[in-house]
């Protein structure tokens, strides 16, 4: 079954990327998802093909569009809103629309099995799970069911409705998972009187307008690691009968952290080491609120000084990309709060090390083959406990240096380093760390700005040592970073080096749920 669909997906990419005409497209396309339909056999539950839609207190995106259609004009363009989509068949629906894209098939019972291979849009070719995702080289291929692991995030209102079939308001995050059911709102703003008296409407949620930790509640819905409190009523209706926008988000789940995993309340089937640094810190992207809610700009701040999502985000003013408000930068977000004298960075003010986010927030955590920056905003520390920022931009310097460093700029913090060793701790992180950790380095070794810091004549020999590295997605990203190197003039680790932290490489199985 997956062979035939695997090859109508390799077909229908190759002839998308050809130069044949439209009529041609159309006609061998038709013609191979026949033949892969003929070939597969797939079977339905009574002919449906994946989640169906509910209506009940959800009226969907369009609804919206009649009245505020800038704003659903702005959604759309974001890559929430096609998170999830229909898929031609032999396929019920794909998950992922901007750096990979999963596909999911039905079985007999109308359940989505996840495929064993997603589509890379930023190669333009079709992998394996195992070069997609952070796993174990030699791991099973887990099972991966839509409507346990993705349904709550992946979706509006997706409901479980376990042993039946699935059910979702809307496919992909619409603007109801952020607002609240609009049934009720579509119903009042058709009643002249309601509209004439001009009271605000109960019935519908700005997350700008809500209290800071009601408001990034409404984020950490799905940018959190959490557990449901009541597992067999998640199963049956997922969250949308106990959790509006607006509500407290640990009223329906417990949100993750090291202590809770090891207080035995939560069964995962992964190592606590594989989605926390030693601090506690969530390394895992996506699970951003797990950070933010350690931040002393989160727990100790208090009305418009306190942090939230919007604090930089916007759904609907931003760049797609990231999402970061047009209206101000991130720096500008930080010092609206942080009066800091002039010379605080100890960088050119218009380098990147005077940035903020390089030394409060740098890149470590991982999803999606890439390192993205940890929204636990905190300061530099060289304690080995994670990547500190000092090393994920200056390569070239030892983890004492940076000690050392941070004790002389920053006295009163006293973080001098007590792990001695001549070698870059760079190369100890890339080549001697656990996988979840060598995944950060390899990227951070084709990072522009760690390259203008620490230059770029001397990485090679380093990046080849990981381009073998027994973890599929990690030998991609450094064979990534490699391409923009230059030319290797300067030995700054030698081949017996090399050698030895590859033979002390920590070999626990790592695999980040992403």
């Amino acid at each position: 079954m997956w062979l035939a669909a695997a090859l109508a997906l390799v077909v229908l990419v190759i002839v998308w990327r050809t130069r044949a005409s439209r009529a041609g497209r159309a006609a061998l396309i038709v013609a191979m998802i026949a033949a892969s339909v003929a070939l597969a056999r797939p079977r339905h539950h009574d002919g449906v093909r994946g989640p169906q839609a509910i209506h009940d207190d959800y009226v969907g995106s369009n609804a919206c569009a009649k009245c505020h259609a800038s704003q659903h004009a702005s959604w759309s363009r974001t890559y929430h809103r096609t998170m999830t989509q229909r898929a031609p068949a032999p396929y019920a629906i794909t998950t992922g629309s901007h750096h990979m894209k999963g596909f999911w098939k039905a079985d007999d019972s109308g359940a989505l099995h996840m495929s064993p291979f997603v589509y890379a849009f930023d190669e333009h070719r079709i992998i394996g799970r195992s070069e997609a995702f952070l796993e174990p080289p030699d791991a099973p291929q887990a099972d991966v069911h839509w409507e346990t692991n993705c349904i709550a995030c992946h979706a509006t209102a997706g409901r479980p409705n376990r042993p039946a079939l699935a059910t979702v308001g809307e496919l992909g995050i619409a603007c109801e998972a952020c607002h609240g059911p609009g049934a009720a709102h579509v119903a009042r703003e058709q009643d002249p009187l309601l509209r004439w008296r001009g009271d605000r409407d109960p019935h519908i949620v700005n997350p700008k307008k809500l209290a800071p930790d009601r408001s990034t509640a409404v984020c950490g819905q799905c940018h959190a690691y959490t557990f449901p409190r009541d597992e067999e009523a998640f199963l049956a209706r997922g969250y949308t009968g106990a959790f509006h926008p607006g509500d407290a988000l640990d009223a329906t789940r417990i949100i993750l952290t090291p202590e809770v995993l090891a207080s035995g309340r939560v069964a995962l089937d992964t190592d606590a080491r594989n989605l926390f640094w030693t601090d506690g810190t969530v390394r895992v992207g996506g699970r951003e609120h797990n950070a933010l809610v350690l931040s002393a700009c989160y727990a100790r701040g208090e009305g418009d000084r306190k942090i939230t999502c919007l604090s930089c985000h916007s759904m609907h003013a931003s760049d797609p990309d990231d999402q970061l408000r047009r209206d101000r930068t991130v720096q500008d977000a930080c010092i609206s709060c942080h009066k800091m004298p002039a010379n605080h960075t100890h960088h050119a003010p218009s380098s990147s090390g005077s940035a903020c986010v390089a030394c409060h927030m740098p890149k470590t955590s991982y999803a999606l083959r890439t390192a993205i920056r940890s929204h636990r905003i905190d300061s530099p520390v060289a304690n080995g406990a994670k990547p500190n920022a000092c090393n994920l931009c200056h390569l070239d310097r030892t983890l004492t240096w940076a000690g050392a460093e941070l004790a002389r700029l920053f006295p009163r913090r006293g973080s001098r380093s007590d792990i001695a060793t001549d070698v870059p701790a760079s190369a100890v992180g890339l080549l001697m760390a656990d996988a979840a950790e060598r995944v950060i380095w390899a990227d951070a070794f084709g990072d522009p700005d760690a390259l203008a810091a620490s230059g770029k004549d001397w990485e090679a020999p380093l990046l080849v040592a990981a381009s073998r590295d027994p973890y599929a997605v990690i030998r991609f990203i450094a064979t990534r970073s490699a391409n923009r190197l230059g030319r290797s003039d300067r030995t700054l680790v030698d081949g017996a080096t090399i050698d030895k932290l590859v033979a002390h490489r920590d070999s626990r199985e790592v695999y980040v749920a992403e």
